[in-house]
């Protein structure tokens, strides 16, 4: 089962731009990336660029997260329980 959250955290990036540890509730949890993919859709009307990543934290939680490649900005998007 998973939690579609889609809020907005801080992430630092390692030379390929991939995350290396997030921050979200006011902690900062290391993580290990699994699969990564890119969304670029609706160039036509309201382009969606985004890179997405699938990742557990240090403490074995598996998230979604995404950054929006428009803004740079960095969001929690789901959380499997």
């Amino acid at each position: 089962m998973t939690t579609l959250l889609n809020v907005p955290i801080t992430v630092a990036q390692d030379a390929s731009g991939a995350p290396t540890c997030i921050t979200w509730e006011g902690r900062v949890r290391q993580v290990t990336v699994h699969l990564s993919w890119t969304v670029d859709d609706g160039w036509w009307d309201e382009r969606i660029y985004r890179a997405y990543y699938k990742l557990t934290t240090d403490d074995r939680q598996l998230l979604v997260v995404y950054q929006d490649r428009a803004t740079g900005t960095w969001v929690l998007h789901r959380v499997y329980d």
